[in-house]
């Protein structure tokens, strides 16, 4: 299982900051699951944190909501079905690490898995999709946006030990997690996506698999 946190440096995207920050795994049991101190970045007034999710939940299971740093997100694209691929994002100006608290409605859930992205910026959704299938190695997501937005991916599945392979876009694997009950999930992003962008993910072995993809417009 995999429980580090990751950090990597700020690129440029659309003339604005944008970087991955830091990743975690929760930790909590039950309808409420809380990724702890995870790095946001260095604060700014006008930061906005753009956050991925993935896991594996019952069948008829979906997160409903998501906090990060106290602060309520918008929910801007996830998979209509299990595993559940989510990004969101929120305006939180204040604070260099913080908690991302996501609370669920259904059945089981596995272990969530999140990625964090800080924008400095005024943030404007560009594009989303999502994807979801079942015994399947290999899904995309093609989106119709601008070119050099903002780019980031998630992909989740429901198996033990996959390996995740990205292919369509050019992008930087940022992390790859596990956690408990078969939750694997990637994420990926790029500061200067292609226009119309489509991204794959495939994995080492056909089993419930769901993707999610946004762009984002930083000025």
């Amino acid at each position: 299982m995999s429980l580090g946190m990751y950090a990597s440096g700020h690129v440029e995207a659309g003339g604005a900051a944008f970087s991955f920050t830091g990743s975690g795994v929760t930790t909590a049991s039950g309808t409420v699951r809380t990724a702890s101190g995870v790095n946001f970045g260095p604060a700014a007034a006008n930061r906005v944190l753009i956050v991925a999710i993935g896991t594996r939940v019952a069948l008829g299971s979906q997160i409903s909501s998501v906090t990060v740093g106290g602060v309520a997100a918008t929910i801007d694209v996830r998979t209509s079905n299990w595993p559940v691929a989510v990004i969101a994002r929120a305006s939180v100006p204040t604070g260099t690490s913080g908690d991302v608290v996501f609370t669920y409605v259904g059945g089981e859930i596995g272990q969530p898995m999140v990625a964090v992205y800080s924008a400095i910026g005024a943030v404007t959704v560009d594009s989303t999709g999502a994807n979801g299938a079942s015994g399947t190695a290999g899904l995309t997501v093609a989106l119709t946006n601008s070119a050099g937005s903002a780019f980031v991916a998630v992909a989740a599945v429901s198996v033990d030990g996959p390996t995740f392979t990205w292919s369509g876009e050019s992008v930087v694997v940022d992390a790859t997690l596990s956690g408990a009950s078969q939750s694997n999930a990637s994420f990926v992003s790029s500061d200067n996506a292609s226009v119309n962008a489509s991204i794959t993910s495939t994995v080492s072995q056909a089993t419930w698999h769901g993707v999610a993809a946004a762009t984002y417009t930083i000025t």
